[in-house]
């Protein structure tokens, strides 16, 4: 309300005087005191009209420089924060003197604003706009589940680690209940983590094997020279299964593989030969393919002497074979990974119906990071964006992880699981099998050129709903995460574009059979030559990989070599 005008003050006379100027936090006229002042008496006279407007006036000129308690109790905190923080004034004289503790304060409350603004956004999307759990599988999807459901769920994990009947323990569950249509499935892995194999993977594998059905799994295990405690655990891992499930089919095969007969390449300098890791890794796949496939595969290609794949194969090099191997539909190959086993029959059974040339899961090292950049590609051939949700830093898969699509479509992909189509490494004319890249400086992941020779861009998928992780404490995150990765891409979208992504690769957009003119190392020096483009030239890169042939106590098996400079 306005200020009252005309304030009169009356002395005994009947004429107008000012009157001393009073207390502005006054509550009270003086004629209120309890004292009697008989000075103040026989002075003035007061019309207590115009002092109450007086004192009226005097408690809104205080209210306008300070608003009332009840005013701010009515407006929420933050209204008072932003319009201090709108309409602050300094005085230039005093700015001049203080602006370092003003910057650093109006800073402070800039950042303050700035966290509690991303904490709304988390507990939003978390509450809100969670991202590929459970609640959100597609309806289809949900046959499977239920499947699952009345055939027992899952047994506990103690279960496995024991023999039948041991401690009392019982079976409560029906084999082969997430596998409706009873489909054969060829499980194969490449694991030397002893641990791992005696706790997380060795049980969730029986646990898998369990609901596939015992009758329509074979389990092959290949490892490579790890050590004596991982031969340890394998063993113990076939004992369990054989006594949980003897109609199981199992090939666990702990043994060395010997470098001779390996293709070497020559590096500059003093003429050393090396083994390319990639070779040497899809030789290893191979090998846990080799009960299903029948046959000794990449070394045998080579034609090599000498060497134990130029020989037929005794049952400790292969264990046991697949019988009637046409039947199997499908192949899922495992990572040394924590997985959920129920994610596995989705990604085996669910995803696009099962119509598909492969279906990868996403691997983590931690709980936001992918892991597998070196063998995902989109299906324009480009790599990964930074790699947290959602991943990509092209549009098309952005997008689709985005709108929670349970088929990300891409060119290549391994995602710690995969499940492929088995009719692709069973056909009579060129069979698919893991290789390497022959060129010395150029090397490109197995599990990328897999893809390649598979050659199906339209039936290769990233299931998101399917993630897996190469620790427990990880795996046990990940449900949280799945709540609050929304939040992450819109900074994964600014990085992506402030970082110049996605990087294109050398060899992206070359076609099979094409003439390409280019610098290449010829074990001396690097010349000019006329090649013709194979398959999969957007997997890879200038570097060269090579096994650590001899490593000293605490060195990786393999290495990274430095790639020369042309015209060097």
């Amino acid at each position: 309300m306005p200020p009252p005008e005309n304030i009169e003050l009356l002395t005994r006379s009947g004429s107008s005087a000012a009157l001393p100027e009073p207390d502005a936090f006054a509550l009270s006229s003086s004629d209120d005191d309890d004292d009697d002042d008989s000075d103040s008496d026989s002075e003035y006279s007061y019309d207590s009209d115009a002092e109450a407007r007086l004192l009226q006036r005097r408690r809104y000129a205080y209210t306008k420089k300070r608003p009332s308690a009840s005013t701010t109790r009515t407006c929420p905190w933050w209204v008072h924060w932003v319009s201090r923080l709108a309409s602050a004034r300094t005085k230039p004289r005093s700015l001049r003197r203080s602006w370092p503790r003003y910057i650093a304060r109006r800073s402070c409350q800039l950042l303050g604003f700035v966290v509690y603004s991303v904490l709304l956004v988390v507990v939003f999307n978390a509450l809100l706009r969670p991202s590929y759990t459970p609640v959100q599988y597609p309806s289809s999807w949900h046959t499977l589940d239920e499947s699952v459901r009345k055939g027992g769920g899952t047994n506990p994990p103690g279960y496995w680690k024991l023999l039948p009947g041991e401690h009392g323990v019982q079976k409560a569950t029906a084999s082969g209940r997430g596998n409706p249509n009873n489909e054969r499935v060829f499980i194969a892995a490449n694991i030397v983590n002893a641990e791992l194999i005696e706790q997380e993977w060795g049980v969730r594998v029986m646990e898998l094997m369990d609901m596939l059905g015992p009758e329509n799994v074979f389990l092959s295990i290949f490892e490579n020279d790890s050590g004596l405690e991982t031969k340890k655990a394998l063993h113990s891992l076939a004992s369990r299964i054989k006594a949980h499930m003897p109609n199981a089919g199992q090939s666990i095969v702990s043994t060395t593989l010997p470098f001779s007969g390996v293709p070497r390449v020559k590096i500059p300098g003093g003429g050393e030969t090396y083994i390319k890791r990639i070779t040497y890794l899809a030789e290893v796949r191979n090998r846990a393919l080799l009960p299903l496939i029948g046959a000794i595969p990449s070394l045998a290609r080579w034609n090599q002497t000498g060497h134990p794949a130029s020989k037929t194969p005794t049952h400790e090099d292969i264990g046991d074979w697949v019988s009637h191997p046409s039947t199997y539909t499908r192949i899922v190959f495992l990572n040394d990974v924590v997985f959920s086993p129920h994610e596995v029959l989705h990604l085996l059974f669910s995803t696009n119906g099962g119509d598909y040339a492969a279906a990868c899961g996403i691997d983590y090292i931690n709980p936001f990071k992918y892991y597998d950049t070196f063998a995902t590609r989109d299906t324009d051939g480009f790599p990964l964006g930074i790699p947290f949700f959602p991943y990509f830093a092209t549009a098309g898969p952005r997008d689709q992880i985005l709108a929670t699509s349970p088929e990300v479509a891409v060119a290549s992909c391994w995602g710690g699981v995969i499940a492929l189509n088995a009719s692709y490494f069973l056909r009579e004319k060129d069979p698919i099998r893991f290789r390497s890249e022959k060129e010395p400086y150029w090397d490109a992941s197995e599990c990328c050129l897999v893809h390649a020779d598979i050659d199906e861009p339209t039936k290769t998928f990233i299931n998101p709903f399917v993630r897996v992780a190469y620790d427990r404490t990880t795996f046990n995150w990940l449900p949280f995460v799945r709540h609050i990765e929304r939040s992450f891409a819109l900074p994964h979208r600014i990085l992506a574009w402030a970082l110049g992504m996605p990087w294109p690769g050398l060899r992206r957009l070359e076609k099979q059979g094409e003439r390409i003119e280019e610098l290449q190392w010829d074990g001396q020096k690097w010349v000019q030559v006329v090649r013709t483009a194979g398959k999969g030239g957007y997997c890879g890169s200038r570097k060269l990989l090579v096994m650590n042939e001899h490593p000293a106590p605490g060195e990786r098996r393999w290495k990274n070599l430095p790639v020369p400079v042309p015209g060097v």
